[in-house]
């Protein structure tokens, strides 16, 4: 029920809302006529001016610093509360609550400091003189179904059971369309962004109870699910040194502080800036602010366009999800609820986005589709405005340049440190047919591509390949994606160089997939412009192609409804190999694999995987070769002789 007109056939019911939430529910459910009463904080703007303001700020909270409010909620959360001198946010003011008489009352009794409590309520009944007292409803939500179901216990608590059920369907529903459409749209080559939300900045705290859930339904990773040593006993947020933070070391971060507005949350933001400069997301202009008061504390209707938020903040580099997010139906194409912040200024320079235009934003992969067809010689860039040279341009000039130009038609041929430069899918080593990997000569014919991160998997991929090329050799072209900024392999946190490394040393041939973040082009048209490059290098037609999944049944059926369409031949050797002869093969091989990258506490970067590394993650909660995401290796082949490594 998007529809916030009060509705006819609402019973006589006088209800007194306690926290802001409960009155973003009542005017969802269409009760807006039926509010006698609500608290200083909540949104007023569509409720009749004789509502009554039932609560005041019993700390001047609006006056304080962040550090003054967290020091005087602790001093006084060591008191006794009173009705006379209540030192909480959200004092209760006997006199209107008594005057508003209310036949229902909602508040909760989740956060003291938040709310006035169903005691605190219960204490004014008792000085009451009225003979009848109202149904005193307490809403302690702690999750998003929670939270659904509370439209519910709000609507039979209010005569409207019938509303709340359509309330919660439509709100589970839309979360879901989003996170539908994120997945939908964004790039399946890039690791899911990885978000902090700060609910207090001095001290910082996380976004606990439902934020997660939030994150999960906008396709981003909660960064702080790992670090801080509370996090895994309790649901709340809680307080995360400033060390933590960083060592969430979060794609992007989201100030969202509890109780205020986006305007605050900025200036607050500037206040902690020696904090938050040295952080990464700020670094690479990925800091945001948001009203953490309307739509990430208060557990009500509007956190889900809090999700929709942190959507828009987490993809906002992958246009297309950008787009798919604000053609939702449910999306407000006047949503100005969040900022970009950039620090690194002398002043407080904010970037505003216009949500009305985010659905039409263009990036640079369509500037150039248009350009091309019509047949110009240049577009502007939508980001830098800058004009940049067609394909046609480039093939008019009949050869590469050498500077590893966007649109180079060429495979940028004639580039010398491609590693650093590419920005199209190009060879970085091409074997020497008669070097002593000679089993995977593409003069065998046969030829296959093999999926590489550079990992203990696809590692053992290649030595699976190698044991099969010995009795009848082929070709094999190893294919690796990387980011163009970071030049680094998503999730594997590898850089290319790496895996050119391993190339060169095994001598075996090595095509690079530059991934732009800027553009909307999908991963597999990037891949097949990789395998176009590889037929046309090798004049041959590819045969296969082979991947070092291990049992993930989700991410192979991916491959075989992305990939398989394309017409090659799909080989996954390592499928459902045991472990222990897998980490058999490994030990044989005498190769070095480190962790490169880990989401586990128990696992740490660095660390050699071997049998005793099995032996210790398997007390965790870890799948052995981290298929779940838990980490990822970079096997260091140069360490030891090729023939070796193969097994040749």
């Amino acid at each position: 029920m998007a529809d916030n007109e009060p509705v006819p056939d609402a019973p006589p019911c006088r209800i007194a809302c306690l926290i802001p939430s409960a009155t973003a529910i009542c005017i969802a459910l269409g009760l807006s006529e039926r509010i006698v009463g609500t608290t200083h904080e909540c949104d007023r703007t569509t409720l009749p001016d004789s509502v009554r303001i039932l609560t005041n700020d019993g700390l001047g909270a609006h006056e304080l610093s962040q550090q003054e409010i967290h020091d005087q909620v602790a001093k006084q959360s060591q008191q006794q509360e009173s009705i006379s001198s209540s030192p909480w946010l959200y004092a209760l003011v006997a006199d209107e609550f008594q005057a508003a008489a209310p036949t229902v009352v909602l508040t909760q009794d989740l956060c003291k400091v938040c709310a006035p409590s169903s005691d605190s309520v219960k204490a004014i009944l008792r000085l009451s003189t009225t003979s009848t007292e109202p149904d005193v409803v307490s809403l302690t939500p702690e999750s998003i179904n929670e939270i659904a179901e509370s439209f519910c216990t709000v609507a039979t608590a209010c005569g409207v059971p019938e509303r709340g059920q359509a309330l919660r369907d439509d709100f589970l529903r839309h979360l879901k369309e989003l996170q539908q459409a994120v997945e939908q749209s964004r790039d399946a080559s890039r690791p899911q962004p990885r978000m902090f939300l700060l609910e207090w900045l001095d001290p910082p705290f996380d976004g606990g109870h439902w934020i997660p859930e939030m994150m999960e339904y906008a396709g981003v990773l909660a960064a702080a699910a790992n670090v801080g040593k509370a996090k895994s006993t309790t649901k709340k947020s809680v307080v995360i040194p400033w060390t933590d933070v960083a060592q969430a070391d979060a794609d992007c971060l989201l100030v969202a502080c509890c109780g205020f507005d986006l305007e605050r949350n900025i200036q607050d933001t500037f206040n902690v800036r020696h904090r938050l400069e040295p952080l990464r997301a700020v670094q690479q202009g990925r800091l945001y602010a948001s009203n953490g008061d309307a739509y990430f504390a208060n557990p009500g209707p509007n956190l889900l366009i809090g999700s929709v938020i942190m959507a828009l903040c987490a993809h906002e580099d992958q246009p297309q999800v950008t787009k798919a997010i604000m053609k939702l139906p449910f999306v407000p194409v006047d949503l100005r609820a969040w900022q970009k912040v950039n620090l690194l200024q002398n002043g407080p320079t904010l970037e505003t986005k216009d949500p009305a235009e985010l659905a039409d934003i263009e990036d640079f992969y369509e500037c150039h589709a248009k350009a091309c067809q019509a047949g110009q010689k240049s577009y502007k860039d939508p980001t830098t405005g800058y004009n940049v040279f067609t394909e046609l341009a480039h093939k008019d000039r009949g050869k590469c340049c050498g500077s590893g130009c966007r649109h180079c038609p060429y495979s940028h041929e004639n580039v010398s440190d491609k590693t650093a430069r590419i920005q199209q899918p190009a060879f970085l080593h091409v074997a020497d047919d008669d070097s002593s990997s000679g089993i995977f000569a593409v003069r065998h014919g046969n030829v296959k591509v093999l999926f590489d991160s550079g990992g203990k998997d696809s590692f053992l991929t290649i030595r699976a390949l190698a044991r099969q090329a010995k009795k009848c050799p082929f070709g094999l072209v190893l294919l690796t994606t990387f980011d163009t900024t970071s030049r680094v392999i998503a999730h594997q946190d590898v850089s290319i160089d790496q895996v050119l490394r391993q190339a060169e040393h095994l001598g075996i041939s090595l095509i690079a997939v530059p991934m732009h973040r800027g553009s909307s082009e999908g991963y597999v048209s990037r891949i097949r412009r990789a395998l176009d490059v590889v037929e046309k290098r090798i004049a041959l037609k590819i045969s296969a192609l082979v991947f070092g999944d291990l049992h993930l049944d989700n991410i192979r059926d991916w491959r075989e409804d992305q990939l398989g369409p394309m017409g090659y031949e799909l080989v996954y050797p390592l499928w459902k190999v045991d472990y222990q002869e897998l980490a058999k093969d490994l030990e044989e091989s005498k190769v070095p694999c480190v962790i490169s990258a880990t989401t586990h506490d128990g696992v740490a970067v660095g660390d050699v995987f071997d049998r005793s590394f099995m032996d210790r993650v398997a007390k965790l909660d870890v799948d052995l070769f981290g298929e779940n995401g838990e980490f990822h290796s970079l096997a260091e082949v140069w360490r030891v002789d090729k023939d070796v490594a193969l097994g040749c």
